[in-house]
């Protein structure tokens, strides 16, 4: 029999309130929180209060360009305030948000405005020249919005900004403004939203009205759009609150994680902001900073991949000093996701939080982007929290366990493809109804989605993650990449004769594996650097950034196993040390090492 840890009563509460707009259900929760601080960058406030007559702002500017119920327009945006603006913005009047992530190369970004058939593009001026000035031509849409990150906050107040989010934005508006002679579509934020107003107009709601689209890779690495509505954003909010209980108008949230990503989008701002708390925007960081931010921001809540709070406990002492904190009392809810966590960085983070004094333990989280983030989190009862377990499933969620070789249900007590039934997943794959009836299992009138992930659970409803069904790694900071893509870029090269794409392990026990190629090379080419420029140039052309190989290998053959198969398994035991490879992309890696020699391959076979 199947463990509700949560009980029938919390099925049905998780419901209460929450089918209506995403923008009203914030709305109406925050009521009464005018004057409390909403939104953070780049150290100047923004209210509750201001923050909903700029989104009434932007609902009549909207209005006024024609956008209406039923319409797609794209954010490529980072966390900033537009971002939240043109969200809920857009959600007040009907309209779907297409999120995409403005690091996509300019193919990805053009390929996910096209395909949701956007009116309106907003971006932010770092991406524009990049990234949409390249494809403007092909871009199917009436008009492109430019944010400058600094349009939210009064430039004489902050001298000391750094010249990236001061000066040197503001002198690439000429650069802009000429762009425009060449295209008319585009105009500047600031242009577009003069003479606006804040007059408040009724919301518009439909049960189960699309609110966003997604981008997934999925299970099989083609990029998809799932499909959330207003009702999964909404019932979200209400399973948090019992995965992550503490959360309290006032409190600091560390807005790190992306508002374009499904976990960023949920969990995130709408979940954090819904229940009045203030975000600390973050529109840009690297990996290294992240154990800083929480300490710097005193965040009480933060959410980031394993490799994160693996670097919070080995860099804590160092920020505890530098931010001269007393202990760790205000951290209430660390949590992580997207990655494994081996369980030994768990008890050494809880008891580095229990020696500082936080009321806190290390919150496990796991979902997927069509499952609107988390459904399982583990929990502060003693009984049940392990550092081996992923937690128990949210409230209104159902599960089933399928043979991952037949692809029949089987009982519980076996290892299996986890499948889960949510009240918030998404409605469906955007105009891909194959794709969509690919991932859906039905059984006693419940829709479930294939998670990709093998699993077993105990007797007492706790999740445990056994490894993946699909070829697929998860880089150090939780990006999850699938290996074909990568194969299938290498094999364009003229010279390759095979490719395997695998993620290598560091010795040092770090979270996270480097997404490693091994190539065989056809008769008579010799392996050289030049070479991997050429491999990773053409990955680049058909890859976003994100989705490429780190480092490159050259390898005689490959294994194979006795059923005739590439036996990427062996490969993926080997140690990345023992490879002899070449860095492409040094964003986990020191500068200095600009090679690897431990051992050779062939010595490693």
């Amino acid at each position: 029999m199947k463990v509700k840890y949560y009980g029938e009563e919390a099925d049905k509460k998780i419901h209460e309130k929450a089918h209506v707009n995403a923008f009203d259900f914030m709305d109406k929760r925050t009521e009464n929180l005018s004057d409390q601080v909403a939104l953070t960058i780049f150290g100047a406030t923004i209210t509750y209060g201001e923050l909903k007559q700029n989104i009434y702002k932007y609902v009549n500017k909207l209005k006024s360009y024609g956008l209406k119920k039923g319409d797609n327009f794209s954010l490529v945006m980072p966390n900033l305030p537009e971002t939240v603006y043109y969200k809920y913005a857009a959600w007040q009047m009907g309209a779907t948000v297409n999120l995409i992530d403005p690091r996509f190369n300019p193919e990805g970004i053009l390929t996910s405005i096209n395909m949701c058939k956007s009116k309106f593009v907003v971006t932010v001026l770092d991406a524009y020249i990049p990234k949409i000035v390249p494809i403007l031509n092909r871009l199917q849409t009436e008009q492109i919005v430019i944010v400058n990150p600094t349009d939210s906050i009064n430039l004489k107040n902050f001298a000391n900004l750094k010249s990236l989010v001061g000066k040197s934005l503001y002198m690439m508006k000429d650069i802009v403004l000429n762009l425009r002679n060449k295209d008319n579509r585009v105009i500047l934020n600031t242009d577009f939203m003069s003479g606006s107003n804040s007059t408040p107009s009724a919301s518009v709601y439909e049960e189960n009205m699309d609110a966003s689209i997604v981008f997934t890779s999925g299970t099989t690495g083609t990029p998809k759009g799932a499909v959330l509505t207003h009702d999964a954003y909404n019932i979200k909010v209400n399973q948090v609150s019992y995965g992550v209980p503490d959360l309290y108008a006032g409190n600091i949230f560390l807005a790190a994680i992306p508002f374009f990503s499904a976990y960023g989008s949920f969990a995130g701002m709408h979940t954090n902001l819904a229940n009045g708390e203030n975000l600390i925007l973050i529109p840009k960081f690297t990996p290294s900073e992240y154990a800083e931010l929480v300490c710097k921001y005193k965040a009480h809540s933060s959410i980031g991949v394993p490799k994160y709070w693996e670097d919070f406990v080995k860099e804590f002492e160092q920020n505890k000093k530098k931010y001269n904190l007393n202990d760790l009392d205000f951290l209430l809810n660390p949590v992580t996701g997207g990655d494994k966590i081996a369980p030994e960085l768990v008890e050494e983070c809880n008891a580095l939080l229990e020696r500082e004094k936080s009321p806190g333990k290390l919150i496990i989280g796991y979902g997927s982007s069509e499952t609107a983030g988390p459904v399982i989190t583990t929990v502060k009862n003693p009984d049940y929290y392990d550092s081996k377990t992923t937690g128990v499933l949210f409230p209104g969620c159902d599960y089933l366990f399928l043979d991952p070789e037949t692809g029949e249900i089987i009982p519980d007590g076996n290892e299996g493809e986890l499948c889960i039934h949510d009240p918030a997943m998404m409605d469906r794959y955007l105009d891909d109804e194959e794709a969509t009836n690919a991932i859906t299992v039905y059984k006693d009138g419940l829709k479930y989605y294939k998670m990709g992930d093998l699993f077993k659970v105990d007797e007492k409803g706790r999740f445990y993650f056994m490894g993946r069904t699909k070829r697929v790694m998860m880089r150090p900071d939780g990006h999850t990449v699938h290996a074909n893509p990568i194969e299938d870029a290498i094999m364009l090269h003229k010279d390759v004769k095979n490719a395997c794409v695998v993620g290598l392990a560091k010795k040092d026990g770090s979270s996270g594996t480097i997404p490693t190629a091994f190539i065989v090379l056809k008769d008579g080419v010799i392996p050289s650097e030049a070479l991997v420029m050429e491999l990773d140039s053409i990955a680049l052309d058909n890859l976003s950034e994100r989705n490429r190989a780190l480092a490159y290998t050259f390898i005689d053959d490959l294994p194979y196993t006795l059923m005739a198969k590439v036996d990427y398994k062996a490969l993926e035991k080997i140690p990345f040390e023992d490879v002899e490879t070449i860095i492409v992309d040094y964003t986990f890696f020191k500068e200095e090492m600009q090679k690897i020699r431990k051992k050779s391959m062939k010595s490693s076979k």
